[in-house]
């Protein structure tokens, strides 16, 4: 199946349908909350307790797997998922340095638009999960990591409509209006803008 129908109907369908896969995959957070609360996955809380195994992974690793202090997915991976890559070429013709503050960095943004050069390269078409994450990493920037992971998880009280939430989107709404990323992010995907970057058309790529 392609990616999104089975994380919105597919796997749902193979739940409610009564021929639930063995093993299957999801995305942690909120969606194991939703499936752990219909009864899909097993509980895994005493296996993971056998033989070290569950200590065997790093601690971080254990938020969205669980459920009420019970586990109900074994991680898969824990990687790093908001990168800029940066061409330093670019960087070192114009006198600039990895940035260490959010001021920095937007005025190495418009170093590069005062030269012509597309600050950000990015493609949005079709998933939208390029820039949503990167929009994530903002927020989670922003209101700290511990309200940045109540909100992923709906827990009650919290809301997207949040000052700091909107406070986070409207940092990423300036870039867009000072003309920091390339023109017609939502048309391409991420792939054309990842070329974009390697042919030097831009000077940085998040991703």
């Amino acid at each position: 199946m392609k990616d999104e129908i089975y994380e919105t109907v597919g796997l749902l369908s193979l739940f409610q349908g009564g021929t639930p896969p063995d093993v299957y995959f999801q995305w942690g957070g909120w969606l194991v909350e939703r499936d752990a609360a219909e009864g899909f996955p097993a509980d895994l809380t005493e296996e993971m307790a056998k033989d070290g195994w569950k200590d065997s992974f790093v601690d971080s690793a254990w938020s969205d797997a669980t459920v009420d202090g019970r586990i109900y997915m074994v991680p898969h991976s824990l990687d790093i998922t908001n990168l800029i890559w940066y061409n330093k070429e670019m960087f070192d013709k114009f006198g600039l340095g990895e940035p260490t503050t959010w001021d920095e960095f937007l005025d190495i943004c418009e170093t590069f638009k005062e030269n012509g050069i597309v600050p950000l390269a990015a493609g949005n078409k079709g998933v939208g999960w390029p820039m949503g994450n990167w929009a994530g990493h903002l927020v989670s920037r922003v209101i700290g990591e511990n309200a940045y992971d109540s909100l992923l998880k709906l827990e009650a009280g919290t809301s997207f409509s949040d000052p700091g939430v909107v406070a986070a989107l409207e940092l990423l709404a300036d870039m867009v209006r000072k003309g920091y990323f390339n023109v017609g992010v939502n048309v391409i995907d991420s792939t054309e803008a990842r070329m974009m970057f390697f042919m030097e058309q831009a000077a940085m790529h998040p991703w």
